[in-house]
């Protein structure tokens, strides 16, 4: 279901909200804990967004540019008249939707696996199909995404225009073809990795060579090649001896953008490691540590608001991570003190007992940041926020799962603290100014005005 191009009456904002997708298939009753949106991510060309749910399905949404270059014909065909998506906004329609996961039981641990999608991540599309990356807690997929022409028989021999009254001309009898009577949109799976962790993955991420991926658990990350599903190298391994001494898990791993050998991953001690794998292929040192521990207090909910659940590399050598209450902006080159710093939620610590008490002290809430500005996007209780480091503004978009308000859309930053819609999974378009939010079983997918 989707509404589209709601338009907000303000004009002091600079975000307007254009469309809303929902993998719900009747909103007018109460979303099952299956439609809940759990990982949210743009193509590398931005002419696709997929989103993946708790029932293990995945959606795929496209641009008309985008369906335009994936369609079966010839490359001039393709690209002629191409435009560029920073120019305006183009609307995202339905494309396709496949079961990527389904529930399994791990008989030697006794265990069941949740067919829950955790991470999405796309390959650069390189022909008329399109390769995604889709994993659960032990099971990483490829798939492949095309359009399938559905071929019938044509049993009419003779063009109308070639029948003479009852006599046909069989002199000019034609051969009999077949043809397109409708496109289906089929996903395949061509490759499956697993067997490789013990543990729940949480992160994926493509190495920018192109040939290579990452995935993380809690305590491992490991390399694999696409063409090789059978094989992995293990980087990274913070399992302890004797699991009584374990004091650091890993909760957020992802490559460089660009460079192929350098690698950042998140702790649930508030630390940011960043590593290059020129100087060992088995991390055992770190060329940076950035870390909040400082201001970490004693008391025992900082412990839980202080661990990093997100990073992203982005803009002008900077990194930003997001804990809790707080998303930090380090420079890659110093690793003292967070270069800026946001509180996420306000108001936030005098509710901590009844956020323990419902386990949403526990939420990880993603942080994505734009390849072309100094600017990120990252979400709260009802609400996400897009703040420009440089300028520290801030603008704060309300998300609202049952009912759309057209007249206060854009809330400000002092807003009341909501702890009914979380806006958990966000992702930014990689050449243009449009986020995606996932709330509940809604995608919101917001742009600049500009656009």
């Amino acid at each position: 279901m989707m509404e589209s191009d709601i338009k907000n009456p303000s004009d002091n904002n600079d975000w307007v909200l254009r469309q809303i997708f929902s993998t719900a298939d009747n909103e007018i009753l109460e979303e099952e804990d299956g439609d809940v949106i759990t990982a949210v991510e743009f193509s590398r060309e931005g002419e696709f967004v997929s989103l993946g749910d708790h029932n293990g399905r995945v959606w795929v949404y496209c641009t008309n540019r985008g369906r335009e270059n994936v369609k079966p014909s010839n490359y001039n065909s393709r690209y002629e008249n191409r435009q560029s998506s920073k120019e305006s906004y183009d609307d995202y329609e339905f494309y396709g939707q496949f079961q990527s996961h389904d529930p399994e039981f791990d008989y030697l641990k006794s265990l069941e696996i949740d067919e829950r999608i955790n991470k999405l991540c796309w390959l650069p599309r390189t022909n008329n199909s399109i390769n995604l990356l889709s994993t659960n807690d032990k099971t990483i997929k490829l798939w492949k995404i095309f359009e399938k022409p559905i071929l019938k028989k044509s049993f009419q021999h003779l063009e109308p225009a070639q029948m003479d009254g009852n006599q046909p001309d069989y002199s000019q009898l034609p051969i009999p073809r077949m043809h397109n009577t409708e496109i289906l949109t089929a996903a395949i799976p061509r490759r499956v990795f697993n067997s490789a962790h013990a543990f729940h993955i949480h992160s994926i991420g493509l190495c920018s060579d192109i040939q290579t991926f990452m995935s993380a658990d809690d305590l491992r990350v490991n390399i694999w090649s696409l063409n090789s599903p059978d094989n992995s190298w293990c980087i990274l391994d913070m399992k302890p001896e004797n699991m009584e001494d374990l004091d650091e898990t890993i909760t957020c791993c992802c490559f460089h953008p660009t460079h192929c050998n350098v690698i950042a991953f998140t702790t649930g001690k508030g630390k940011c490691f960043l590593a290059d794998l020129r100087q060992n292929a088995n991390v055992k040192s770190y060329s940076k540590i950035f870390s909040n521990q400082d201001t970490i207090g004693p008391d025992f909910f900082s412990e839980i608001t202080g661990q990093m659940s997100s990073l992203d590399f982005a803009y002008s050598n900077k990194i930003v991570t997001r804990s809790y209450t707080k998303a930090s902006v380090w420079d890659s080159r110093y690793e003292k003190k967070p270069y800026k710093e946001f509180d996420m939620l306000k108001g936030a610590s005098s509710q901590m007992e009844t956020l323990y008490t419902n386990e949403s002290l526990f939420d990880r809430f993603q942080v994505s940041c734009s390849g072309n500005n100094p600017s990120f996007a990252t979400g709260a209780y009802g609400s996400f926020t897009v703040t420009n480091w440089e300028t520290e503004q801030q603008c704060k978009c309300e998300t609202r799962p049952k009912t759309i308000d057209n007249s206060n859309l854009m809330v400000d930053i002092d807003t009341q603290f909501n702890d009914r819609c979380k806006a958990l999974v966000v992702d930014w378009h990689p050449d243009a100014d449009i986020v995606g939010v996932g709330v509940g079983s809604r995608l919101y997918v917001y742009s600049n005005k500009r656009l």
